[in-house]
């Protein structure tokens, strides 16, 4: 894990050397792996506090959830991609504009419970 975070840091500051500063794909290049790079960081942060007694029990248990859920969360994701593929699908040939990436943000929006029936219209 600290090769990772070494790696991404590394490799965030070797673009701002290279790169130019105004472009947008730099922008966001540099956003996505300095984004991985504090992601890396917190878990390895929370990784070290292991160690501490009373804040060890809390983040072990934590990680036995995260380990008991993973099934749980294949089957949700296999659900949230089998009822995109239904709405793109379906919409594909009513909404031209819409893309699958879309489509699964719209689905999970939905299952969040962010629904709008009125942007659907009325039949």
């Amino acid at each position: 894990m600290d090769i990772l975070i070494i790696i991404c840091s590394s490799g965030s500051m070797a673009i701002i050397l290279v790169n130019d500063y105004t472009s947008y794909t730099f922008h966001r290049t540099i956003s996505n792996l300095l984004g991985v790079t504090v992601l890396l960081f917190w878990v390895r942060f929370f990784s070290y506090l292991r160690g501490s007694r009373p804040i060890g029990a809390i983040i072990r248990m934590i990680i036995a959830i995260i380990v008991d859920i993973r099934y749980f969360l294949l089957l949700f994701l296999i659900g949230i991609f089998a009822f995109t593929q239904c709405f793109y699908v379906i919409q594909k040939y009513t909404d031209s504009d819409m893309t699958f990436p879309t489509e699964f943000a719209d689905t999970y929006e939905v299952i969040l419970g962010q629904f709008n029936p009125s942007a659907y219209g009325t039949t």
